[in-house]
């Protein structure tokens, strides 16, 4: 029994400056998400050599369409991340207060710290809350 699957999933080319849906198919093994993923993604191996392509590709759940297993026409279940949007105020340690927004697994930050780093003390307070 194999443990591969097929993944077909929403995608996009170009032509002449135009863009065209298409459905995209990949193969190969789901792997666990690193912990800066998400869980709004899934992790796939496509046991193609560094070299050559990407050896792990990872797919926003929002654009497949099925996962089937590789050697049966029966799909597996999996669900899509509602992305909920989330403000929130914090008072800085100047005084100041700043919104962080978070949008499923992202975060995002007005102050000038988060400007520069992309990660800053306001976004960790909310987190650790």
């Amino acid at each position: 029994m194999s443990d591969q699957v097929i993944v077909e999933c929403k995608g996009t080319r170009w032509a002449n400056g135009r863009s065209f849906p298409v459905v995209q198919t990949y193969t190969g093994t789901i792997l666990p998400n690193r912990s800066y993923e998400g869980a709004d993604v899934i992790a796939l191996s496509t046991d193609v050599p560094a070299w050559w392509n990407f050896p792990r590709r990872v797919i926003n759940k929002k654009e497949i369409i099925s996962i089937k297993k590789f050697d049966s026409e029966e799909n597996i279940p999996f669900t899509v991340m509602k992305e909920e949007t989330k403000s929130h105020t914090v008072q800085g340690s100047g005084g100041k207060e700043y919104t962080v927004k978070q949008v499923g697994s992202n975060f995002t930050c007005t102050c000038v710290g988060y400007g520069f780093r992309k990660d800053c003390k306001h976004i960790n307070s909310v987190k650790a809350n």
